[in-house]
C-alpha cells in the first residue's frame, strides 16, 4: 500500500491517517457515482478457469470463484490496482491509540439481496461464522488469535478487538474473509449456501450450472446502482485457455480472463486492433518448490546448488517470449520491495561448489521433479539446467488439478511450479508461506530468525520500520532455498475492444462488476 502522507504516525496520528484514506481514495473505483446519464449495457460474457468449487466466500472458494464473488458480495473494504485501501461497505475507519481496536464506521444504506438489513451486527456475525471451528472455514486461521471479538457498538458501528498491533487486519478483510453474506441466508440454506449466495453486491445470482457457467443479475436495489452499467453478466467455465481464445475470437465471450495464458497467445492478442490486453498492476511470481524436512531436500547447500543453476533469463526468453522478467525473488511492488535487490544471479560455477558441499554426489540418486502436465517445456528446461551441474533429475507429470492439493497434504517434496499472486499488505504471504506456524507452509520452512522478522513487522504500524523488516526476511528466506524464484509476471486479460470499466486489484482478481460491453 503507498500513502499520501509518508510514514504512519509522522505528521499525522495513526487514526487522522485511517481517516484520511478511508475518505480520500475512493475516487476512480465502481464505488464512484455513475456520471449523469449513465446507461445500462446488456450481457457481458466472461471466461474463466474451469477450477470453481464455492460461491461462499468464507468455504472452499477457490481462485476462479473469487471472480464471481466480488459481483455478489462486498468487503468494507477494498485496495485499488496500487495498493491502496478505500471504503466500501464502511464509510470510514480508524485504528485507536493502542493499535488493538479498529473501529468501522458503516453505511446505512445497505440492503442484502434477500432484503435483510446490513449493520454492524452482521459484520459481528460473519467474522464470528470464520471464527467457529464448526463453520469448517480454511481462513479461521487468518483471524484466530489475533481478533479476540467484534461489538456492535450500534448499527452502524463496528469495532473490532484485537490480542496486539495488527497492520495486516486491512489486507486480510478485502480478500475472501471479509465479504459479509447474509445471516438470514445462511439460516435458511445451511450447508447448501455455496449454491445459494446471497450478499450485498451490484449483482444477484440467478444460476450455477456446474462446470459450464454462473449466470448474475443486475441488482436494481443496490446502494449504487446507478454505477453499474451490464444488466446480466455470465462467467463461462473453460479449462483450456486455446479453448476461451478461440471463443473470444469467434465472438462468443467478450473477456478471458485465465490465468496463465500462453505467452504467445497474449502476444498475438497484442498486435490485433480489435481486442484490448490489460496486464495486472502486480506481479505474481514462480518457483521451483522443495520440501526441506524430507532427504534429500533437508540439505541446505543442495537446495542451493539447484537455486544457482537455474538460468532465469533463458527462462523468460524461451518458455515465455520475454514477456514478464527474470527474478530471483518475490517482493516486486509496494512500499516493502527493495528496488536494489533482485535475488541471487545465474552462477553455474558456484552451484557445482555447492553440489560438491552438499555431499550429495557421494550417492547421486536421481531426483524427481514434479511437473504440471501444461507445463513440461518447462519443466524439461529446468532438467537441463541441473543436470548441466552434475544433478540426474527425472519428471513426473501431474494434472493442474491435482499438483497443489498433492503438494498441501505433503506428497510432493520437489515441483514446478509454485505460483503466488501478492498481497496489498506483505504479511499476506510472507506468513502463510515461511512462517513456521503458517498455514501454507507446504515446504515446511523453519527459520527462528525469520519468524522473529515476521511478528515484528506484523506487529507495528511504522511503515518504514515494517519494509525494513520485511527486506531482511526476504533475503534469509530467498537464501535458505525452500523456494528457488525464477520468474515473475502481470497476469492478462484479454477483451474484445468495447469493453469498458473492467479493472485489476492489487492481488491480480478482477473486480468486473463496473463492467460493460
Amino acid at each position: 500500500m503507498r500513502t499520501r502522507s509518508g510514514r504512519v504516525g509522522s505528521r499525522l496520528t495513526r487514526r487522522r491517517f485511517m481517516a484520511t484514506v478511508a475518505g480520500t481514495l475512493g475516487a476512480t473505483t465502481l464505488y464512484s457515482r455513475a456520471p449523469a446519464g449513465a446507461q445500462t449495457k446488456g450481457t457481458l460474457r466472461i471466461a474463466r478457469g474451469a477450477n470453481a468449487r464455492s460461491l461462499d466466500p468464507h468455504i472452499n472458494a477457490r481462485l476462479y470463484d473469487r471472480l464471481v464473488l466480488y459481483t455478489l458480495y462486498e468487503p468494507l473494504i477494498d485496495a485499488d490496482d496500487r495498493g491502496n485501501f478505500f471504503p466500501v461497505l464502511a464509510r470510514s475507519w480508524e485504528v485507536g491509540s493502542t493499535g488493538r481496536v479498529v473501529t468501522f464506521h458503516l453505511r446505512s444504506d445497505v440492503v442484502f439481496h434477500d432484503g435483510t438489513p446490513f449493520t454492524a451486527d452482521v459484520v459481528k456475525y460473519n467474522i464470528e461464522r470464520i471464527l467457529d471451528p464448526a463453520t469448517g472455514s480454511e481462513h479461521r486461521a487468518r483471524f484466530e488469535g489475533i481478533i479476540q471479538g467484534v461489538r456492535a457498538a450500534n448499527a452502524a458501528t463496528a469495532q473490532f478487538y484485537l490480542t496486539r498491533p495488527y497492520p495486516p487486519l486491512l489486507s486480510e478483510l478485502i480478500d475472501r474473509p471479509g465479504l459479509m453474506v447474509s445471516p438470514a441466508a445462511v439460516r435458511k440454506y445451511g450447508k447448501d449456501f455455496a449454491r445459494n449466495p446471497v450478499g450485498t453486491g451490484p449483482f444477484k445470482f440467478v444460476e450455477w450450472i456446474q462446470g459450464s457457467r454462473v449466470t448474475v443479475q443486475r441488482n436494481q436495489r443496490y446502494w449504487n446502482v446507478k454505477a453499474i452499467r451490464s444488466e446480466q453478466m455470465i462467467f463461462q467455465d473453460f479449462p483450456e485457455p486455446a479453448v476461451a481464445d478461440a471463443q473470444l475470437r469467434g465472438g462468443q465471450v467478450d473477456v478471458v480472463t485465465l490465468e496463465d495464458l500462453p505467452a504467445e497467445d497474449v502476444l498475438a492478442f497484442q498486435k490485433d486492433s480489435g481486442y484490448l490486453v490489460i496486464p495486472s498492476p502486480a506481479y505474481s511470481w514462480s518457483a521451483i518448490q522443495m520440501k526441506e524436512d524430507v532427504p534429500p531436500f533437508d540439505n541446505r547447500d543442495l537446495r542451493q546448488a539447484i537455486m544457482y543453476a537455474i538460468d532465469r533469463e533463458q527462462i523468460v526468453k524461451v518458455i515465455y517470449h520475454g514477456l514478464g522478467k527474470a527474478t530471483g525473488k518475490f517482493f516486486h511492488e509496494g512500499w516493502w520491495a527493495d528496488p536494489r535487490y533482485n535475488g541471487p544471479a545465474y552462477n553455474p560455477d558456484l552451484a557445482r561448489q555447492k553440489l560438491k558441499a552438499s555431499g550429495y554426489l557421494d550417492r547421486p540418486a536421481p531426483l524427481l521433479l514434479y511437473v504440471q502436465s501444461s507445463t513440461v517445456p518447462l519443466g524439461e528446461m529446468v532438467q537441463a539446467q541441473m543436470q548441466a551441474i552434475g544433478l540426474r533429475v527425472n519428471i513426473r507429470l501431474v494434472s493442474e488439478r491435482d499438483l497443489y492439493p498433492m503438494v498441501l497434504r505433503g506428497e510432493i517434496p520437489f515441483s514446478i511450479p509454485a505460483t503466488w499472486t501478492p498481497r496489498p499488505d506483505p504479511n499476506g504471504l510472507a506468513y502463510i508461506l515461511w512462517d513456521s506456524r503458517g498455514y501454507a507452509n507446504t515446504s515446511h520452512y523453519r527459520n527462528p530468525q525469520v519468524d522473529k522478522l515476521l511478528d515484528a513487522a506484523a506487529a507495528t504500524y511504522d511503515r518504514n520500520e515494517r519494509a525494513r523488516l520485511y527486506r531482511q526476511a526476504e533475503r534469509l528466506i530467498v537464501d535458505d532455498a525452500s523456494y528457488v524464484f525464477y520468474y515473475a509476471s502481470p497476469d492478462y486479460a484479454i477483451m474484445r475492444r468495447g469493453v469498458q470499466g473492467f479493472r485489476y486489484g492489487f492481488d491480480l482478481i478482477p473486480r468486473v462488476a463496473g463492467a460493460w460491453m
